[in-house]
């Protein structure tokens, strides 16, 4: 009898970098911290935007990665029986509480304060889950061993919350709220620290793993060091550190600029991890 090995070397994985995909993560990590953040602190411009750019971003471009408006209602006849299915349902869920919320707060104290508090934190839950499921939705993907982590949701939640921080800041235009800054700034050194962790974590970890870490170290270096790195981690972390020290002008042009490089640094996040997973070797 004859004895034969198969070898197949490494394959990217091409499902989930689509820009779609890139875009509706993105977009939805941006919306939902703007929520998030801003449900927290009763700003209601940045509960509003945050709802409609959440909605919008995670809606229309999930109809888009399904490929037919139909799948979406097949999804949602499936409830809860995959990470997918959980998503629909938890973003349809949160459309009709926000929406709720959002319309009770337009309302402007025609019904109680308890109703109103009961579809925030309702909101708020279920803004937290999607900011974090599409770290859930990668780590259980086994065969990319990349994604199969628990740093990922862990990751995807501060990269939300942060920019959240950072666009809520812009928003309100209250410079003098040193408080919001300083938490900013403890989500951008939390952020740093988990990013470093990951690719820690990979080079020491599996073969397909250490492959990935190769690649984003190698092959998507600029992005990783300029895009991620540089802009959106060291420039906002700098610019708001000189301002809360007093070194240059805390200005609504520099919290402006601040939130940019962070918005910038969430699209990069999301960008590198998809496009860094491949299939180990068989």
């Amino acid at each position: 009898m004859n004895n034969y090995n198969l070898y197949v070397d490494f394959s990217p994985q091409e499902a989930w970098n689509s820009p779609s995909m890139w875009l509706e993560m993105s977009l939805g990590a941006i919306g939902g911290g703007l929520f998030i953040i801003s449900a927290l602190l009763s700003f209601d411009l940045g509960i509003f935007l945050g709802f409609l750019i959440l909605m919008a971003g995670k809606g229309i471009f999930l109809l888009i990665d399904l490929g037919k408006p139909e799948r979406f209602l097949k999804v949602l006849s499936r409830p809860f029986k995959s990470w997918i299915s959980t998503s629909a349902w938890v973003l349809l869920l949160f459309g009709l509480s926000g929406v709720t919320y959002c319309a009770l707060l337009l309302v402007n104290g025609g019904v109680g304060s308890g109703i109103l508090g009961v579809f925030k934190v309702i909101s708020i839950l279920l803004a937290i889950f999607l900011v974090t499921y599409d770290g859930f939705l990668l780590a259980a993907s086994k065969g990319i061993e990349a994604w199969n982590t628990s740093i990922l949701p862990i990751l995807y939640g501060i990269s939300s919350l942060l920019v959240g921080t950072g666009i809520t800041l812009a928003l309100i235009q209250e410079v003098t709220d040193l408080i919001l800054l300083q938490i900013n700034i403890i989500l951008l050194i939390t952020f740093a620290f988990l990013v470093f962790s990951y690719i820690s974590v990979l080079k020491k970890s599996t073969i397909g793993a250490r492959k990935s870490a190769q690649l984003l170290i190698e092959n998507y270096k600029n992005p990783l060091w300029i895009g991620l790195v540089g802009i959106g981690i060291v420039l906002p972390l700098l610019l708001a550190g000189l301002g809360l020290l007093g070194l240059v002008s805390l200005s609504s042009t520099l919290i402006i600029w601040i939130a940019l490089f962070e918005v910038i640094g969430a699209f990069y996040l999301r960008y590198l991890i998809l496009n860094i997973g491949v299939y180990a070797p068989v």
